[in-house]
């Protein structure tokens, strides 16, 4: 994904949501006396909707306006507020996505799919993804994991389908997740594929098993340790 760019603010376009640092908005509606004080705007970014400029004028808007929807920033939410734009950039702007201001909507289980992907983005979707009881999330070949401090409550086969699907793949089969339900990211999926890529790098070495001999030139050592 290339870097998420800030909206153009001298565009006359229709508003677009976007998310904006809460350090920001702290200090911009707190007066300037604090980049600290961020209670009451957020987790760290808040969503807003970008107000299209009404001038006619040709010259670029000293001040961007926004009506802020996110329901987390408790200090503003359905405010208007106005941003001097000489303080925007793309450290502290940045494009949402069109399913950020869905309410219904649960975030994909890879956020490679979205299209902006970036640090609000991210932790807006492992968020959300949060309070459904979804810990596992994937960022291609990454799964990310956040600590539900609860029992997760899982079939009694889950482990096993997870295996299934590893064995159809080894076969040549359908990579489709259709047959078992839609399995999602998760660290079954991640052990199950470092297992078979360790024992299919066995088995191209002609070793399969480790045997101890009297002599040291006969003991084969594979290294069979795996990142968790």
């Amino acid at each position: 994904h290339r870097p998420a760019l800030y909206i153009s603010l001298s565009s006359n376009k229709m508003s677009s949501h976007v998310w904006i640092r809460s350090s920001l908005l702290s200090k911009t509606q707190n007066g300037g006396d604090s980049d600290d004080d961020n209670d009451g705007f957020g987790w760290g970014w808040v969503l807003a909707e970008k107000i299209s400029p009404q001038s006619s004028s040709s010259s670029p808007p000293t001040t961007s306006h926004f009506t802020i929807i996110d329901k987390d920033c408790t200090k503003c939410t359905d405010q208007d507020i106005a941003i001097p734009t000489s303080l925007l950039n793309s450290e502290n702007l940045v494009n949402a996505n069109p399913s950020d201001a869905a309410d219904d909507v649960i975030p994909p289980d890879n956020l490679e799919s979205l299209t902006h992907l970036h640090e609000a983005s991210v932790v807006h979707s492992l968020r959300k993804r949060y309070f459904v009881d979804k810990i596992y999330t994937a960022t291609g070949a990454i799964v990310l994991s956040v600590n539900p401090f609860k029992r997760i409550r899982e079939p009694e086969d889950f482990m096993d389908r997870y295996w299934e699907r590893g064995v159809r793949r080894d076969r040549g089969g359908c990579d489709d997740d259709g047959e078992d339900g839609g399995l999602g990211p998760h660290v079954y999926e991640k052990a199950d594929v470092a297992f078979r890529q360790m024992m299919k790098g066995l088995s191209s070495s002609g070793t399969t098993t480790v045997a101890a001999s009297s002599s040291s030139d006969d003991i084969v050592v594979i290294n069979q340790s795996l990142l968790v």
